[in-house]
């Protein structure tokens, strides 16, 4: 009752809740005599367990001495199953009155104990078009969002399209945008900051660089390490005294921040003036860390690795940076940052160009592309035909309308500043493109501040064919217009 009050709460507050549902059933909450059965439970074709993610439980006693939380793919081929999920999720529906449902899963190639044959994958996608349909006929307001749905017929049942993950990480690309923008659905683009902690930082070839020079100084550190370096087994003491260190260098690591960590200190802190990678074979140096690095380009991660707290506490100082262990569990407290704002940033502007809509809600660096994307979500691409004319190589955009709104975005990949001369085919907007040249236009240009600042340096123009856009582009930048 409380979860229904407040997603009652939020609604009328303007915000649009969904309900997620997803794909699992946790191994060891099925029951032999009962629902959910046991037998619904995933195994492959030699009866091995279909894992979904294992949850390590960090007090066993808690539950029992159960030292992990399995969750397992259910099988969508049992027809009892599908019937018991369309059920629960109906139920659900109708109860929480959501203004949305997203899905977590969709058509696939899984296998199914229950139909061999046919596959778990082609049952998942049934129970999507059976409840799609019902809620078009029962509650056509609410939408449905599909997740990594972009080669899939799941996207055919949906009003919008999630691509999950980080660009580098799980290797998207410019294609997968398109084609889901090639639905004609919304598009959102969910890029995590905590993917590029543990996986999407820059990854380093240490056979060109020799070794890594820090200067730093810290206090009790039971550990320390910067940039998968260990900083006390090299020689660090944790006196509160600077010191230049330089640390023998091997092997391919990702370059993702500093780790603080204190055993019953909550006191440990580590400042770095300086930190770089010494090249060698005529490579130049890797600058990691310097009194120019900015305190917004790191970000906390914690969500994924279920031993780091999601704070901590970083501070710019006169020297360098600050990083200290501020959240203490048991008798360990530590911190983890990552330097990947600067990267993340490009990224978001990229999407945006793309024709997707950002989705990093909880990184305060992106407050403005996060605000115009969520204006962007009640809109609708302008896809029936092309566009867009005489953009220069690598350089796209993307715009969207709905009623007497019209937006867009052009963002430079090109590498190098340029001048565009772009051209926009009225026909190929519903309204011949009369809001963009009937009112007073709004246009910002973000860059790697992220902050999407007013630039009059932009011409607009038109005739009875095209909408001109005339002015100068940084390369990484991310041109933005508005008629509101």
């Amino acid at each position: 009752e409380g979860n229904k009050k407040e997603i009652a709460y939020m609604n009328d507050m303007g915000l649009n809740v969904y309900l997620y549902f997803r794909q699992f059933l946790v191994e060891d909450g099925t029951y032999e005599d009962k629902a959910p059965y046991k037998e619904w439970l995933g195994r492959g074709p030699e009866g091995k367990r279909q894992p979904f993610i294992d949850h390590k439980v960090q007090n066993p006693a808690v539950l029992g001495g159960l030292e992990y939380v399995r969750w397992t793919c259910a099988d969508f081929g049992n027809k009892d199953f599908r019937e018991w999920y369309l059920d629960k999720t109906k139920k659900a529906i109708a109860y929480y009155e959501p203004k949305g449902v997203a899905w977590d899963m969709g058509y696939g190639s899984l296998y199914s104990r229950s139909e061999p044959e046919t596959g778990a994958g082609v049952a998942t996608f049934w129970v999507q078009v059976q409840i799609y349909n019902w809620l078009k006929e029962n509650y056509p307001h609410i939408r449905v969002a599909t997740n990594e749905s972009v080669t899939s017929p799941t996207a055919l049942f949906g009003d919008s399209i999630l691509i999950e993950g980080a660009w580098d990480v799980v290797k998207k690309s410019e294609l997968d945008y398109l084609i889901a923008k090639g639905y004609g659905t919304t598009v959102f683009s969910l890029q995590l900051a905590d993917d590029y902690s543990i996986q999407g930082a820059p990854l380093v070839d240490m056979d060109n660089y020799s070794a890594m020079k820090i200067k730093a100084r810290g206090k009790n550190l039971a550990n320390a390490y910067f940039a998968a370096a260990d900083l006390m087994k090299n020689g660090f003491k944790d006196d509160g005294s600077w010191q230049e260190l330089e640390i023998p260098v091997s092997g391919k690591f990702r370059i993702y921040g500093v780790v603080v960590r204190a055993n019953d200190n909550p006191n440990a802190y580590l400042e770095v003036a300086n930190a770089e990678l010494i090249g060698k074979n005529g490579v130049h140096n890797y600058t990691l860390l310097n009194s120019d690095t900015k305190v917004r380009d790191y970000v906390s991660f914690g969500k994924w690795n279920h031993n780091f707290p999601t704070t901590g506490d970083i501070t710019k100082t006169a020297d360098g940076i600050k990083f200290a262990a501020d959240q203490a569990r048991g008798n360990k407290t530590w911190s983890c940052f990552t330097p990947i704002m600067p990267r993340l940033i490009q990224i978001n502007l990229k999407v945006l160009g793309l024709g997707a809509i950002c989705s990093d809600t909880q990184i305060n660096a992106l407050k403005d592309l996060n605000e115009f994307s969520a204006e962007l979500a009640a809109m609708h691409h302008i896809s029936a035909k092309k566009l867009i004319y005489n953009a220069p190589a690598n350089v796209y955009g993307t715009f969207w309308q709905r009623e007497n709104r019209t937006a867009g975005c052009i963002y430079n990949d090109s590498g190098a500043d340029c001048e565009l001369d772009i051209a926009l085919d009225r026909s190929a907007m519903p309204d011949n493109g009369e809001a963009l040249i009937n009112s007073e236009l709004n246009i910002r240009v973000a860059g790697t501040d992220a902050l999407l600042n007013a630039d009059d340096s932009f011409v607009i123009s038109h005739d009875e064919n095209a909408i001109y856009i005339k002015g100068t582009l940084k390369a990484g930048h991310l041109f933005t217009v508005t008629n509101w």
